[in-house]
């Protein structure tokens, strides 16, 4: 099959449905303490048993006044001073206010708080250079969260937000899928270890740690089966060990055509392959099936095509497997700075840097497009997705755009 003969390919679209379909969703749910969730997808909603705020508190710095029959000459007789974390237990009455400071409940009898700022104070006197707007400067009870309300849905990521509104209800602790567990190897004779001597012939390896990276930062549990010789048994040993501890395994490199390229022969013997080669560029080479109890994803050995895999086909799968909502990532229009052209019959997603002019999108290419050129990902900030019948881009065009930002 030449490069360009997509006869047979899969395309992105129903691999992506097959993966979800095939791919059995965590089960397996864990009460993980709050200060340790970062990362974690929760197992149930959240609903609050409070209300926040939990009673009615001053939004600044000021006074909270009793303004009942008074006129903006008033002077209002300063009764007390609260400070957050205290109460006043009287009712304001007409013409009496208190000083009070950010996030302290104010006093009943209060119509409104007038910050410091336009307050002149004369001992135990105050006149305010403001009118008096009823209710201004208040933070009422539950207007953030209500007692009842869902505040986070089953199936949510649990980032710093999510966290922050969990310590606000008082939740100490929470009900969260259990990681997956993720064994990542790279198979080749050529390949080296980053910060060994490099010998002649060979190259360094540098998909692991792009794997690693990416998969630690969709907070799954990873393991690193290093660099595998090519042989088929040390590969089954390999793949042997992994899948007795790891409900994933992922590799890089042996799934293409070459005399080398064991990791789809032993998976064909010893596993099962639902699909091989798919109508995308770069990582026509992307295997996906089952070896005993573990899911499998064999990634292309050049690194760009690695990463475009990882992106587009394998952590989507992996987030249905973790548990998360299904959302997909945003695409955005840009308008082409560049002239662009491909072959029918894939999706090809070329890399491309993204800005802001006045009031538009614009994207031009990356000059190195070569799925081994890694600097490719590195001088640029989104992918430029060229659907499969899409042949040619002139400058001027509208285009697909998906940044990098918006994957993970």
């Amino acid at each position: 099959m030449s490069c360009c003969d997509v006869t047979g390919l899969r395309s992105i679209t129903d691999a992506l449905t097959l993966m979800r379909q095939c791919s059995p969703a965590t089960t397996q749910v864990i009460e993980r303490d709050l200060y340790s969730a970062n990362g974690d997808v929760l197992a149930e909603d959240v609903i609050s048993t409070i209300n926040v705020p939990p009673a009615d508190n001053s939004a600044m710095d000021g006074y909270a006044l009793n303004v009942v029959g008074c006129k903006p000459t008033t002077l209002f007789t300063i009764v007390a001073t609260v400070l957050a974390g205290q109460i006043y237990c009287d009712t304001l009455k007409s013409g009496e206010c208190v000083r009070i400071m950010t996030g302290a409940v104010i006093p009943q009898g209060t119509s409104c708080v007038v910050m410091q700022e336009r307050a002149n104070r004369h001992e135990n006197t105050v006149s305010f250079e403001d009118t008096f707007d009823e209710g201004a400067h208040i933070r009422r009870m539950g207007e953030d969260i209500a007692i009842g309300n869902v505040i986070l849905e089953k199936g949510c990521v649990l980032g710093p937000a999510q966290l922050g509104v969990l310590a606000s209800i008082g939740q100490g602790s929470v009900s969260v899928y259990r990681p997956l567990k993720i064994a990542v190897f790279a198979t080749g004779d050529e390949l080296q270890p980053a910060g060994a001597p490099l010998q002649a012939g060979n190259i360094y390896e540098s998909n692991r740690i792009v794997c690693l990276s990416k998969l630690s930062n969709l907070g799954c549990d990873v393991i690193d089966y290093g660099i595998i010789k090519d042989c088929p048994i040390a590969i089954k040993r390999a793949l042997d060990e992994a899948s007795k501890q790891c409900d994933v395994i992922i590799t890089s490199g042996g799934v293409s055509v070459g005399e080398a390229d064991y990791v789809k022969d032993v998976l064909s013997e010893h596993g099962n392959i639902d699909f091989w080669k798919l109508a995308i560029k770069p990582g026509k080479p992307f295997a996906f099936g089952q070896y005993k109890q573990a899911t499998f994803f064999g990634l292309p050995g050049n690194p760009v095509a690695t990463y475009v895999t990882l992106d587009m086909l394998t952590i989507p799968t992996l987030k249905k497997m973790a548990g998360h909502k299904v959302v997909e990532p945003m695409q955005l229009q840009a308008k082409s700075l560049s002239r662009m052209t491909k072959s029918a019959g894939r999706v090809e997603f070329q890399r491309g840097t993204v800005q802001c002019d006045g009031q538009q999108l614009t994207v031009h290419t990356s000059k190195k497009q070569g799925s081994h050129m890694m600097t490719s990902l590195t001088d640029s900030n989104a992918y430029i997705v060229l659907e499969n019948e899409q042949t040619t881009v002139n400058i001027g065009d509208t285009i697909q755009v998906l940044l990098y930002t918006n994957i993970i």
